[in-house]
């Protein structure tokens, strides 16, 4: 869940941003219509992270369409532009599209190119951390130690052997 809530997040923050142009998920249809925002899934490498976690390094391709090269790279230069402003910090929203007050989404400095005639992306790269799955353990609840070994009772607190009398 937390890919899909990372690019949803992605994606709330980028329409109202870019001008809202009409968004496309898994495909383009050959008759879209213009300005156009196509969001496909991220690209993703995987890594060791911490001894609990492991890290992704995924990068998505945001593709802005528009009538000509230069209104498509306006489109995509405004949203990095506002990434940028935003402290590279974008909100993350719930499953119902809100908010989540004082939770964001740190992004590396987004690029933007021209792909072709009317065309230009966005790139947007991010690093996530996930927990390894881990089994069950039963807690303890009550630990008890003796930190004094028997030596020191004896009155020898240095652990050594006490010769018996008789030696």
């Amino acid at each position: 869940m937390q890919i899909e809530q990372e690019v949803a997040s992605i994606v709330a923050y980028l329409l109202p941003h870019t001008g809202n142009p009409y968004p496309y998920y898994y495909s383009i249809p050959e008759d879209f219509r213009y300005p156009a925002v196509y969001f496909p899934s991220p690209e993703f490498t995987t890594d060791g992270d911490t001894f609990l976690s492991y890290g992704m390094e995924l990068t998505i391709y945001v593709k802005f369409f528009a009538l000509t090269s230069e209104n498509a790279y306006d489109l995509a230069l405004a949203g990095a532009t506002s990434i940028r402003a935003d402290r590279n910090l974008l909100p993350l929203i719930d499953t119902a599209g809100e908010v989540i007050k004082r939770q964001w989404l740190r992004v590396r400095d987004p690029s933007v190119k021209v792909l072709d005639d009317g065309a230009a992306q966005l790139t947007v790269s991010w690093r996530s951390r996930r927990p390894y799955n881990a089994p069950e353990a039963i807690k303890t609840q009550t630990f008890y130690t003796d930190i004094y070994d028997s030596a020191y009772f004896q009155g020898n607190p240095w652990g050594k052997p006490i010769p018996k009398e008789d030696e």
